[in-house]
């Protein structure tokens, strides 16, 4: 975060550019919003996208298991929990 604040204060930036730099500082602050809701156990799973599309290829949803899978047995529900939130946008 502090060298996209030095970049934008160090050089003018196109539309484009500005935009794209938003962008990335609302994924940040969202990212941040899970681990925190995380770390307070308020994770709770949303309903599917309303078009039925996938989010992910299926290489990283086995990537995503096989991380679950990996986990302490009791984090799993913790660590499904915070994998769905990292991948849902409405969480």
């Amino acid at each position: 975060m502090q060298l996209q604040a030095e970049v934008a204060a160090n050089q003018e930036l196109s539309a484009d550019q500005s935009n794209a730099l938003l962008r990335r500082v609302g994924d940040y602050a969202r990212a941040l919003d899970v681990l925190d809701q995380y770390d307070h156990q308020r994770l709770l799973v949303a309903r599917d996208r309303p078009d039925g599309s996938r989010r992910l290829a299926d290489n990283a949803l086995v990537a995503l298991t096989l991380l679950i899978a990996e986990s302490r047995p009791e984090d799993k529900d913790v660590m499904a929990t915070l994998v769905v939130n990292l991948i849902n946008d409405e969480n």
